[in-house]
């Protein structure tokens, strides 16, 4: 269970946040937002608080009834990253429609930008130590058909994940207004890059 701390402890947070905000929330709370910034969709303040913890409970839930071999640490270390890290994503998602519902003025465009940039760093960085799986990676017919593929494939869109990261974070020096255009392209192009790269790798075998 120790696995599940770090986790757990962003829950416990996140539920707490709700609780204690809640009074002070509007009845409609803004939850989406355009790519200038403008708030474009909106929920109840009971349903807006809760979906976070919702979300970072299913995860949870989750992960505990997918299998997973104990011995077998690197699958159970990507599994752990992967799900601490979509929470980790939940929490600043949860804080941020919170800090805006109060008032409180940033660009959200940059905020999502930098938790995006974040996340494909942290993802990057570790995505060649995956192990094959039906849960997680990038799980394409080439690469569960193939442990080499897999392997190729990881080692490869690791790095593009890492650099895409760093474009992302390079988007906030973009002009005013466009963060959210260069995040979006840089976000096309890693997938568009990564499914390339791992048929790429199936032609190789072939």
């Amino acid at each position: 269970m120790k696995h599940y701390l770090p986790s757990l402890t962003l829950f416990i947070l996140a539920v707490a946040l709700s609780f204690y905000a809640y009074p002070y929330m509007p009845d409609q709370m803004a939850v989406h937002f355009r790519f200038d910034g403008t708030p474009d969709g909106f929920m109840a303040k009971f349903w807006a608080l809760a979906t976070a913890p919702l979300f970072m409970l299913l995860l949870m839930a989750a992960a505990l009834l997918v299998p997973v071999n104990p011995s077998d640490a690197r699958t159970l270390s990507a599994r752990t990253l992967v799900r601490e890290t979509s929470i980790g994503l939940l929490f600043g998602a949860h804080i941020a429609i919170i800090l805006y519902a109060v008032g409180y003025e940033f660009d959200m465009a940059k905020y999502v930008t930098i938790l995006m940039g974040i996340v494909f760093l942290i993802l990057g960085n570790y995505m060649p130590r995956f192990q094959p799986s039906r849960y997680i990676g990038i799980r394409t017919p080439w690469t569960l058909a193939s442990e080499e593929n897999w392997r190729r494939t990881h080692r490869t869109a690791g790095k593009i994940w890492f650099i895409g990261g760093l474009l992302m974070l390079a988007c906030l020096l973009l002009p005013e207004g466009t963060t959210a255009f260069g995040f979006l392209f840089v976000l096309i192009a890693v997938m568009g890059l990564t499914l390339a790269v791992t048929f790429y790798h199936s032609r190789g075998r072939a």
